[in-house]
């Protein structure tokens, strides 16, 4: 398929591809005439896609114009994931009024189906594969476009984070159980109730996170 989006933001996201994978490490200095150079463009869109990822968390931009990829700690991971746990709350009060009782109870269907063949395998994975099918379903009918870009950034930090941060698997099996609360909730279209289970389970992963990490 021909990729018909603005060359800025081809060239925006795969700096943040190469950044999540660890292909630009933290702190590393970024050349704008090297990018373009790659790219076979000016330095315009280049530095359309650096004060972009600027702007999301990706990278820093020195008082004398040096570019570096930016660096996490705790209190950044911290930071990211206060941020997600507002923005997801409100995901969820804008969705539930949208979302149908087919959709809810899909979802709840692929969290036992996931839960059961665990319990049969032991098998980590199955859990992994459904572990964002609750954030996805709230962010994706929130209705809100904005919020649903700024969701995405902050997960795709969250993504990096956990991969140059915190080095052990994530407690998928700990949060099956809050997963499935918030749908249950969510079910029962109480919204308050929802949106205090996502708050739950959103602390309560970066507590995990931080733990490990610690």
């Amino acid at each position: 398929m021909i990729n018909t989006d603005p060359i800025n933001k081809q060239i925006e996201l795969a700096i943040k591809e190469e950044i999540i994978r660890g292909t630009l490490t933290q702190g590393q200095k970024i050349s704008i005439e090297e990018l373009a150079a790659r790219w076979g463009v000016s330095s315009t869109p280049v530095r359309d896609a650096i004060k972009s990822l600027e702007a999301k968390g990706f990278l820093k931009v020195s008082p004398r114009k040096a570019i570096y990829v930016s660096s996490l700690d705790a209190q950044s991971f911290k930071e990211i994931n206060d941020l997600r746990i507002a923005l997801e709350c409100l995901a969820v009060e804008l969705a539930i009024p949208h979302l149908t009782d087919d959709q809810i109870d899909a979802a709840i269907e692929q969290y036992q189906l996931a839960f059961e063949e665990y319990q049969k395998t032991g098998d980590r994975n199955a859990l992994g594969l459904v572990d964002s099918v609750v954030h996805d379903l709230f962010r994706e009918n929130c209705h809100n476009s904005r919020l649903i870009g700024v969701i995405q950034d902050l997960r795709d930090l969250l993504d990096w984070a956990q991969a140059i941060v915190v080095v052990q698997p994530t407690s998928f099996e700990d949060a099956w159980p809050e997963h499935m609360a918030i749908l249950k909730q969510a079910r029962m279209r109480n919204i308050q109730a929802a949106r205090d289970a996502m708050r739950t389970h959103l602390s309560n992963a970066f507590a995990r996170t931080i733990k490990r990490l610690e």
